[in-house]
């Protein structure tokens, strides 16, 4: 560390030191550190984990990154840096940075310091968590109500200090943070995942939990529409980020979906230029239905797709919007699976469209792990499987039956008319595959002109199929 900087910012001797050659390397452009970066995050201590998290997603992005950039980029936020057995140095982003600045590190040095910092502070702090644990045991085993608190300051000690889980932990450590996270699950509410705007879909999916959700159609059925839809009432609902990642249709296309939606008008119409900006009725109520979607905008982010939207993408930068959102869930869709790129590291992996499916699947289901995202996929059908509502409809199916925590086909509705006058058509979106939940079906009116999917009551769906 230079001599220069004042006392309070030279780093600890012991582990301290080690996280700061480590972030340093990696920020200089270490690659061995860089590619193990992300394994340590959940090791690294404040403020090193935050400083590894910003280089890992500018560098994500192909963007540089140096001494000079980091402080910019963390530029509003204040940092703090965690000491054993006293209070949090709160920091400015430079002086984060010069935490890491200055060290003269030797080659090969801090590729060495990497094993020992992925092991040694977190095997300390499952001891320490363990002997906490068990001597609360011990005392209060009698007394529930003590005991529960004990357990839960210790859970809570351990997680400021960084998460005292491991890959293979027993289950005395994995039992206390799982009674914590069910204890904050049990709301009493209906469901517990992120509000979509339709009652039961709600309902039969218990909203929008943490996971992978795979939707399939025909072309020309409105999935697009529907997910859509479902970002839009998502971010109106919850007021998380929502990142939509087209790559088919454009902002523009999106944006006029969703102001026809809100205002009734046709969609053709607002994309088109058709509507006068004069009109005593028409112009007044897209004006309205700007104001309403300007409510809930800045929980959206539309990525326009290109080869550079892949997985990994499309993770750093909803762990941005997460962090700037200060919020702990968001929904990520995804237009379509298909065509989603390729990461280069996995081109060599690649032998086929199957093969290209079931590695984005798979990753897909990871991110949705990872960040306690729900990612809504649409995915092709095959055209074997048109009008079918089973799995094998799935375009190149391969890991998507297995992967996919919920999994729907979207269909025209049974016995509805498709006359051309119609204002809507009957859709039902069938929920083939639920993990942890029932199956069923969810009808809907679509209204295409207007470009809205309106949820049809279950129990006026009930009447009418009594009726018949």
């Amino acid at each position: 560390m230079s001599q220069s900087a004042p006392e309070f910012l030279q780093p600890l001797v012991d582990f301290e030191a080690v996280e700061a050659a480590v972030v340093q390397a990696a920020l200089a452009g270490n690659h061995i550190c860089r590619n193990r970066l992300p394994d340590l995050l959940s090791v690294l201590t404040e403020p090193y984990r935050t400083l590894a998290q910003t280089i890992l997603d500018h560098v994500a992005q192909n963007k540089f990154v140096d001494a000079l950039v980091l402080p910019a980029l963390l530029a509003g936020r204040r940092l703090r840096r965690q000491r054993p057995h006293q209070a949090d140095l709160v920091l400015t982003p430079a002086e984060a940075v010069n935490l890491i600045t200055g060290s003269d590190l030797q080659p090969g040095q801090p590729e060495a310091y990497l094993d020992v910092l992925q092991k040694e502070p977190a095997q300390r702090r499952r001891e320490e968590f363990r002997h906490q644990v068990e001597d609360a045991v011990r005392r209060f085993g009698d007394d529930p109500r003590q005991l529960a608190e004990e357990l839960r300051l210790a859970s809570a000690r351990a997680e400021s200090l960084g998460s005292p889980r491991s890959d293979h932990a027993d289950e005395l450590l994995e039992l206390i943070p799982y009674a914590r996270e069910l204890e904050r699950r049990q709301r009493g509410c209906d469901f517990q995942g992120l509000d979509t705007g339709f009652a039961h879909l709600n309902h039969l999916c218990n909203g929008l939990p943490p996971g992978l959700f795979m939707l399939a159609a025909p072309p020309g059925q409105g999935k697009t529409t529907l997910v859509w839809q479902i970002c839009c009432q998502v971010a109106a609902c919850n007021n998380v980020p929502v990142l939509y990642a087209s790559l088919e249709q454009s902002k523009d296309e999106l944006r006029a979906k969703a102001l026809a939606r809100l205002s009734k008008e046709e969609y053709r119409h607002l994309l088109r230029g058709r509507l006068q900006a004069g009109e005593p009725e028409h112009w007044p109520r897209v004006l309205q239905a700007m104001s309403q979607y300007a409510r809930f905008a800045r929980h959206l982010t539309i990525v326009e797709g290109d080869e550079t939207t892949t997985v990994s993408a499309l993770a750093a930068l909803a762990r941005q919007k997460l962090e700037r959102a200060s919020a702990s869930r968001c929904l990520i869709a995804i237009d379509y699976l298909q065509i989603l790129p390729l990461a280069e590291a996995d081109a060599g992996r690649v032998k086929s469209t199957k093969d290209r499916v079931d590695l984005h699947t798979s990753a897909l289901r990871r991110l949705a792990r990872d960040l306690n995202a729900s990612v809504l996929c649409i995915s092709s059908e095959n055209r074997a499987g048109y009008h079918s509502r089973d799995l094998n409809v799935f375009k190149e199916s391969g890991g998507i039956e297995y992967s996919t925590d919920i999994a729907a086909v979207l269909t025209h509705a049974d016995g509805a008319t498709a006359a051309k006058d119609q204002a809507f058509r009957e859709q039902d979106l069938n929920i083939i595959k639920n993990r942890n939940g029932e199956c069923g079906v969810v009808r809907f009116k679509f209204y295409l002109r207007r470009a809205e999917f309106v949820e049809i009551e279950r129990r006026a769906l009930e009447l009418k199929a009594d009726v018949h």
